[in-house]
């Protein structure tokens, strides 16, 4: 019973591992429109993430730095970057990027794809950041290789 678990298990992770392999690069990070930094958009569930209430996180941009400049989500969530520098900015990856940003301009990515984003402004490349967006697998316990404790094994486990 044990493996049939474990096998069906480990079947479902490598069917989802092998899915977002299989999308090419334009469906990585969907980008939103540009807005005033006070108007939030919703936070709608992807369709990609069933059951998952997709979040919002921000990012600022502000002193000529990247506040948070490392962020870590699931799949489906939203980065919003967000201006509050006199300087225009922009936050640019290989699969994303926000546009010049003005000061109090926003705009917000979404993020269907695990994988790690590196990104930093074209204006200014000492402001770098990282997105780090990882599934969210509910009900499935962590992999334990080892075979549970018994008292007449040798190894004590």
């Amino acid at each position: 019973m044990k493996q049939t678990t474990l096998f069906a298990t480990l079947f479902i992770m490598c069917a989802l591992i092998l899915s977002a392999c299989s999308q090419s690069p334009g469906q990585i990070a969907k980008t939103t429109e540009t807005q005033a930094s006070q108007n939030t958009p919703s936070a709608a569930p992807a369709a990609d993430a069933p059951g998952h209430n997709a979040k919002i996180v921000d990012v600022s941009m502000r002193t000529f730095k990247f506040l948070s400049p490392v962020v870590n989500i699931k799949v489906g969530d939203k980065v919003r970057f967000t201006n509050t520098d006199n300087a225009p900015h922009t936050a640019t990856g290989k699969e994303f990027d926000t546009g010049t940003l003005n000061q109090g301009e926003s705009k917000t990515i979404t993020f269907d794809t695990p994988g790690v984003y590196e990104y930093q402004c074209n204006f200014h490349t000492t402001m770098k950041g990282k997105i780090i967006v990882e599934y969210e697998i509910r009900g499935v316990a962590p992999y334990d290789p080892l075979p549970p404790r018994s008292s007449s094994s040798p190894y004590g486990r």
